[in-house]
């Protein structure tokens, strides 16, 4: 499992590629469907899920790509501290990436 930050700015749509990778090369996802969890406080998770079949996630298959394609107001739904991102292959789940999660307002940028 790989530990990793992420930040999403507010106010436009945000597109960010994971790589995924296994053994030193890229894990071939082509048979996976994959989910993004918010974590809110200890054992608590935020309502909100992005994810491959509801489109949030792009698969890059061979490529060992996981691309997180939001709107704004997709943005506006993240509420937690953490995140984590399962792939399933309809047999088993397992967490590949696990981090903080910072939603930066875009609309203070800059303000101090």
């Amino acid at each position: 499992m790989t530990y990793y930050d992420i930040t999403i700015p507010t106010g436009s749509n945000y597109e960010g590629v994971l790589s995924i990778i296994q053994s030193g090369i890229p894990m071939d996802l082509t048979p996976y469907t994959a989910t993004m969890y918010f974590i809110t406080g200890p054992g608590e998770f935020s309502p909100t899920v992005f994810t491959t079949i509801s489109g949030q996630i792009v698969n890059g298959g061979t490529a060992g790509t996981l691309t997180l394609e939001l709107t704004p107001s997709e943005i506006a739904t993240i509420s937690g501290s953490f995140d984590k991102l399962e792939i399933d292959d309809g047999t088993v789940q397992t967490e590949v990436l696990t981090g903080n999660i910072f939603i930066l307002d875009e609309a203070k940028s800059g303000v101090e």
